[in-house]
């Protein structure tokens, strides 16, 4: 349990710098082509790892070399340099998966409530935070040329990264009360309990 509260607050606390970032950036022009560099890294990094261990593994035994495992990590390369080089390339993409990631994010939340609200007390305008950040990734789906659209893009981007923050912290203290409720009385059962057969007890 532990160590999923920690990877759950990690992701948590990545989405709100992603958001506070976004804020503060999006009037950038080059805000996309940063983005595109750094996933391009990201495919640039593991494939250039995979293929030294191939290299070095093909040196110690000819026999082991996974030659199949060469191609895709050879386009993961080509491609995340093209991203590096050429990152404009790719701001229709971009925002189609900034879209898919907001509405993934809004449906988890709204999904993980409904489920949620018997065990645990949820206020009706918990549901609104969820719902904005599906209806922003909805909104950038839509999109038009200019530099506008990729500063509108950013910015819904970014306070929706927030709103998705908060939304996790709103769930969580809701939980902890729930449980925190749930333990009092648990414990106010077994002092009843405890109460009750000591009576029986001094009765006999």
């Amino acid at each position: 349990m532990k160590k999923k509260s920690y990877s759950t607050t990690l992701v948590n606390s990545c989405l709100l710098l992603a958001g506070i970032i976004f804020l503060c950036y999006f009037k950038n022009e080059n805000v996309l082509a940063i983005v595109a560099q750094i996933l391009g890294l990201v495919f640039i990094i593991p494939s250039l790892v995979y293929l030294c261990l191939v290299g070095i593994n093909h040196n110690d035994k000819r026999d082991s070399t996974d030659l199949l495992g060469i191609f895709p990590a050879v386009g993961g390369l080509c491609f995340g340099i093209v991203l590096l080089l050429r990152p404009e390339l790719f701001y229709s993409v971009i925002g189609y998966v900034f879209s898919i990631i907001l509405i993934a994010l809004g449906l988890f939340h709204i999904i993980y409530m409904l489920m949620s609200r018997k065990s645990m007390t949820l206020r009706a305008w918990y549901y609104a935070l969820p719902v904005a950040i599906t209806a922003a990734g909805l909104l950038t789906m839509f999109k038009f040329n200019g530099s506008d659209y990729r500063q509108l893009l950013v910015l819904l981007t970014g306070i929706s990264l927030i709103l998705a923050a908060l939304t996790a912290l709103l769930e969580a203290l809701a939980q902890r009360k729930a449980a925190c409720h749930n333990a009092s009385t648990c414990q106010d059962a077994k002092k009843d309990t405890s109460a009750t057969v000591k009576n029986d007890a001094a009765n006999e």
